[in-house]
């Protein structure tokens, strides 16, 4: 019997460099024998881009997002889609009540649901509506999952908040591509970016919206300049889409009134980040909230000081003061500290560095990322099966 894996999947690939943690994924389900489905919201502008998936012996299936968490007409295509395939495993990302009900419907027997966030409420630093409290779709979600894959110990402990039994839930954190920083790389890399040998570069990844705190850093990075002259920073990520183009106009206007033009540098959307991360001397995660930040993965298998906003998975993996700092989200007095503390010394964040390349291994790798899915599917389908054969015992 063939096992149908469908990947419920609310996004649509832009850039290539997208595409490897989700070939992995469709490889892993293909090499143990099942038949693997992804389904996305639309077609990409260029068909190459998804190639790689392809070539795992995937289908690519698209699907128009669902209009809201109760969207009857995903429930009624995520149905049909379910009954024509036969699926056995259908596993839903960003979009999950809708899809997670038509699976629901159609007898899919294995449901898992990946969150990959926390509540609007708490990221934007707010008290929570009475909407928001009673948490409907996150809760309905829950209760139709076969499994929920929290992607922090944070997302944890608030679905646990909820009434959430923590039998239903295991945290799978993000992975992440190792790559060490090669001297001689980052030395060529410095110089074609500009920058400086005594430059100290600060970097973020996220894009221009209020939750990556950008607004914070920059705040931050204003007391930082002024007193170590020499640190720069760079902003990596997208700024041109219209829900971004707001917040990115509000930082050039605060970035021309300080006079600090010189010292601030976006660089967009980088296909890869690496060589973002190679000319930096420290990574800083601002965010608001983070469910748990690829980029910061990535920035500590890179072997770089990190200085995080206590969100997401990053209390998870950074010992204040030894690998890393920790700071309160929101505190721009706390973060521009931890930053002048390391621009200012050369000795400290050559120390957290050396702290952060012994540990090596943060994550998972794409592949063993595929792999661990893989076991969490086989152990759900077996506990079915056995579920189902006591119920027919019964009868």
């Amino acid at each position: 019997m063939i096992i149908v894996c469908l990947r419920y999947w609310g996004g649509y690939f832009r850039y290539p460099s997208d595409v490897a943690k989700w070939a992995a994924i469709m490889r892993s389900v293909a090499e143990a024998g099942w038949s693997p489905y992804l389904v996305s919201a639309r077609r990409p502008d260029d068909p190459l881009i998804t190639k790689q998936i392809l070539e795992t012996g995937a289908r690519m299936l698209y699907m128009p997002r669902a209009r809201g968490n109760f969207d009857a007409r995903c429930i009624w295509r995520v149905y049909r889609l379910c009954k024509r395939l036969n699926c056995d495993i259908i596993h839903c990302d960003n979009i999950h009540t809708s899809p997670l009900i038509g699976a629901a419907l159609s007898g899919v027997p294995v449901r898992v649901w990946s969150k990959l966030s926390m509540n609007p409420a708490y990221e934007s630093m707010r008290e929570p509506t009475l909407r928001e409290r009673a948490a409907i779709s996150t809760r309905i979600s829950c209760g139709l999952a076969t499994k929920v894959l929290p992607i922090s110990n944070a997302v944890k402990n608030e679905l646990m908040d909820l009434g959430i039994p923590s039998s239903k839930l295991r945290v799978l954190p993000n992975s992440a591509e190792i790559e060490e920083i090669n001297p001689g790389i980052r030395k060529l890399i410095r110089t074609e970016l500009g920058y400086t040998d005594d430059e100290v570069v600060f970097t973020t990844v996220g894009h221009a919206v209020p939750v990556k705190g950008w607004d914070i850093l920059l705040k931050a990075f204003a007391r930082t300049v002024h007193e170590c002259p020499k640190a720069r920073l760079q902003y990596v990520g997208n700024i041109t889409d219209d829900h971004e183009r707001e917040h990115y106009q509000l930082l050039i206007k605060s970035i021309a009134e300080w006079g600090i033009a010189g010292q601030v540098r976006f660089v967009g959307h980088q296909a890869h980040i690496h060589k973002a991360l190679f000319a930096s001397d420290v990574f800083v995660l601002p965010s608001r909230s983070e469910g748990n930040s690829g980029a910061l993965l990535e920035a500590m298998t890179c072997g770089l000081p990190c200085v995080a906003t206590k969100v997401g998975y990053a209390p998870d993996i950074i010992q204040n003061g030894v690998n890393g700092f920790l700071v309160e989200r929101g505190s721009e007095d706390e973060l521009s500290k931890a930053m002048i503390g390391l621009a200012d010394d050369r000795i400290l964040r050559s120390r957290v560095a050396i702290a952060v390349q012994a540990q090596k291994k943060y994550a998972p790798t794409f592949s063993e990322y595929g792999d661990q899915l893989v076991d969490i599917y086989r152990e759900l389908l077996r506990s079915q099966r056995q579920l189902h054969s006591r119920s027919q015992a019964a009868l």
